[in-house]
């Protein structure tokens, strides 16, 4: 199941990075590490 979340959550960074150009994509992947860490706990 972890991997799994962990994937997906990877797969979403990726789209985002792709929509985003870079410097606004930053603050939205500071944010996912965040809710990682907060699933993680």
């Amino acid at each position: 199941m972890m991997y799994n979340k962990g994937a997906n959550m990877h797969c979403l960074l990726k789209r985002i990075s792709y929509k985003f150009r870079h410097n606004e994509a930053i603050p939205l992947i500071k944010i996912y590490i965040e809710l990682m860490k907060r699933i993680v706990q």
